[in-house]
C-alpha cells in the first residue's frame, strides 16, 4: 500500500512481526486465537490498524479505523448484525467463510473464520 507517508516503504493492515521481513497480527494474535469466547460463545471486536516499518526495526502506526473491527466469526451468519450497547455491526468473513478449517490457511479459497465487523447504521 502506498500512502506517500515516506517513498519506498510498506504500510501493513497488521503489525509487522519480530522478522520485519515477514508481516504478521502479533499486536492482537493471541486475542484472535482465545475467540470466539468460551463464556458466551461470542466474538470479540477487535480495532483493526495500519502499521508502518521505520528504521531501527521500529514501527509507527499510521492509521486505526474507526467504524471497523477484526472478529472470529465462528458463531455467527455472513452480514448478521450484532448489537453490543447502542452500536450495532454486520459482520463479514475476510473473504469467504469455512468453519470447518477455522484458521485458513495457504492454496485455499476461504479465509477460516477469520472476519471483520462494520459499524451498521439503517437507513431511515
Amino acid at each position: 500500500m502506498d500512502t506517500g507517508l515516506d517513498s519506498g516503504d510498506q504500510y501493513y493492515p497488521w503489525l509487522p512481526s519480530y522478522d520485519p521481513v515477514t508481516p504478521g497480527i502479533t499486536y492482537m494474535s493471541e486475542l484472535i486465537t482465545t475467540q470466539p469466547n468460551t463464556f458466551n460463545n461470542e466474538g470479540v471486536l477487535l480495532p483493526i490498524k495500519v502499521i508502518k516499518t521505520r528504521a531501527s526495526s521500529k514501527y509507527s502506526q499510521v492509521l486505526q479505523l474507526e467504524n471497523a473491527r477484526n472478529i472470529r466469526i465462528d458463531n455467527y451468519t455472513p452480514q448478521e448484525i450484532i448489537a453490543l450497547g447502542t452500536d450495532e455491526w454486520m459482520v463479514f468473513p475476510w473473504y469467504k467463510k469455512n468453519a470447518s478449517a477455522r484458521n485458513g490457511g495457504g492454496n485455499v479459497t476461504h479465509t477460516g473464520t477469520f472476519g471483520w465487523a462494520i459499524k451498521y447504521e439503517p437507513a431511515t
